[in-house]
């Protein structure tokens, strides 16, 4: 005799003993010596629940604020100012590259044209020329030294007061007529 089944939700196809019938007998009707399938019935359920959507309090849409609108435009408007300074910024560390290359290189030639002009003239035989036309070295009495440690400094002589306009008037004229005389000469 078959085992009694129970209820399995998942609706499998073998119970019991039939799980190990490997001969198939199973599946043959009683009459052919077959085992008796019994199928199980299905339980009409009490109550049908009918599916209910929960109500959902919908928010108003609100208005939204001018100063925010103005507030966003300005962080657009300053993000692509800052854009375009970034822009600029490396357009001008470029520049600054390039002229920083072009000094080095000017600086290179600088050297190079200060040993060829160092080379060209040789102070020696400019010395040997200038003594052999006739010029001599100067003597110790004939050198001065000129001493600029000291800071310069300024005497301003002012004109008495006690001379008068045809004073300066007669020095202009005795100067005048000095430039003459030494004009005709």
């Amino acid at each position: 005799m078959a085992s009694v089944r129970k209820y399995t939700p998942y609706g499998a196809a073998t119970y019991g003993n039939v799980a190990y019938d490997l001969a198939g007998t199973a599946d043959r009707p009683l009459h052919q010596g077959g085992a008796e399938a019994l199928t199980p019935k299905r339980r009409a359920r009490s109550g049908a629940r009918a599916l209910t959507r929960p109500k959902v309090r919908v928010r108003e849409a609100g208005y939204v604020a001018p100063f925010a609108v103005i507030g966003f435009l300005a962080v657009a408007v300053f993000a692509v100012l800052l854009m375009f300074s970034y822009a600029k910024l490396t357009a001008v560390n470029d520049q600054v590259v390039s002229a920083r290359n072009q000094l080095n290189s000017l600086k290179t030639e600088e050297s190079k044209l200060l040993t060829q002009y160092e080379l060209a003239f040789d102070l020696n035989s400019i010395e040997k020329q200038a003594l052999a036309g006739g010029m001599v070295k100067p003597q110790i009495g004939q050198t001065y030294v000129l001493d600029l440690s000291k800071p310069d400094s300024v005497v301003r002589y002012q004109q008495q007061e006690g001379s008068s306009k045809a004073d300066s008037l007669k020095a202009e004229v005795i100067s005048i007529w000095n430039n003459l005389v030494e004009y005709f000469r």
